[in-house]
């Protein structure tokens, strides 16, 4: 029976990003994920936004984190050839009754610490985006898109360097508390080839899987 000191259900963002971090101090990292590829569920199945933080309320954790998620992820990025853009992005008034509610919305983003916010006319829109006319528009040049599977990758990829084995096709059935530990019941394999798999089989797909992430 296989034993771990760190075990990582799920291979999103969130899981592959945990077992980068921790794998950097500890040795016996396992991270399962039940689709054939990590990152194969929500974590790459949205709009790959690298969002501002101008939007939550200033008393909120989520505020302070969006916005220093938003510098460590561009951050990340850049270090490991991560294709991303800082775009930024505009939300517009269609008429002069809703500027005073991007002011608010601008006091908001500059209350959580995201800079470079500000108020634009109409020339300025057009220069970034001349398909729309609107009367004014908030400027958020802070907002940056992120191509997520290659974030992920990014994070696996780092993670196994690190040494921590991360198995695909490998589903939690059952998680039993014991006195010192956790007995965690996991299927290997893919379940349309009968599931089931060799300590051979897995060796094999654990490099598998290394060649996949560095490629």
């Amino acid at each position: 029976m296989d034993q771990a000191n760190i075990l990582i259900i799920g291979g999103g963002v969130i899981g592959c990003s945990i077992a980068r971090a921790v794998s950097q101090k500890y040795q016996d990292v396992f991270l399962l994920e039940q689709n054939p590829r990590v990152g194969m569920a929500t974590s790459t199945r949205n709009s790959g936004v690298i969002h501002s933080g101008i939007y939550y309320p200033p008393e909120f954790l989520k505020a302070r984190f969006c916005v220093e998620g938003n510098r460590l992820t561009k951050e990340f990025c850049a270090a490991h050839g991560v294709p991303h853009r800082n775009c930024g992005k505009i939300v517009v008034a269609k008429d002069p009754s809703e500027i005073a509610e991007l002011e608010k919305l601008a006091e908001n983003g500059r209350r959580n610490g995201v800079e470079g916010l500000k108020i634009v006319g109409p020339e300025r829109i057009r220069e970034l985006e001349p398909h729309i006319r609107v009367t004014a528009a908030l400027e958020v040049p802070s907002t940056a898109i992120v191509s997520a599977e290659e974030l992920v990758k990014a994070f696996a990829r780092l993670a196994s360097d690190q040494g921590a084995s991360i198995l695909t096709n490998a589903r939690v059935t059952k998680l039993e508390g014991k006195a010192d530990s956790i007995a965690v019941g996991v299927e290997l394999g893919d379940p349309a080839d009968g599931g089931g798999m060799t300590q051979e089989t897995v060796e094999a797909l654990r490099g598998e899987f290394r060649r996949i992430v560095r490629g």
